[in-house]
């Protein structure tokens, strides 16, 4: 076993941006991940992740175009097994909301991100990863002359696939 790993996940997931004023149906989003892990031993891996859900690609040169998701979290990776190829992550941390369009208001505040995995050995070094989340996090509220918004949150399901390369020396 490798005590170390990076890895980057990709997918597709559901994301709803709701608030006390309005409830957003859930929308089609891409979702993106990188994650750096220490395996502490064969039931439990700590990470450090950073990752989100897009809903609009931004762009340089539209400056009023681009809408997403971003996360910074900590997440424990339960392995219920000795040597099971699935595990529960459990993360949590802090989130980020961007809407570049006009008279959008961006925020930010504490998330939560709960799931379900599978991983595939491909060699010595490489793992492929199946994972499926279920999310959700607070972004603070919109007080202005233009508008006032409480309560803003999202709320995500996503089902991603992934690659972590596995490095170190092995510990058995």
């Amino acid at each position: 076993m490798h005590p170390w790993s990076v890895g980057i996940d990709l997918g597709y997931g559901r994301l709803a941006l709701n608030s006390d004023q309005s409830a957003g149906a859930p929308a089609g989003t891409f979702a993106l991940a990188f994650r750096g892990t220490r395996t502490l031993n064969e039931l439990l891996s700590v990470s450090v992740e950073v990752g989100g859900w897009l809903l609009q690609a931004f762009n340089l040169k539209g400056l009023s175009v681009g809408e997403g998701v971003s996360t910074a979290l900590l997440r424990v990776a339960v392995y219920p097994l000795r040597n099971a190829a699935w595990f529960i992550p459990l993360s949590a941390g802090w989130g980020s909301y961007t809407n570049n369009r006009p008279l959008r208001w961006n925020g930010d505040g504490w998330t939560w991100k709960v799931g379900m995995g599978f991983e595939i050995d491909n060699g010595s070094n490489l793992t492929t990863v199946l994972a499926t989340h279920c999310a959700a996090g607070r972004f603070g509220d919109v007080r202005n002359a233009a508008v006032t918004l409480t309560g803003r949150r999202y709320s995500v399901w996503d089902i991603q696939v992934g690659v972590q390369w596995h490095f170190g020396r092995t510990t058995r």
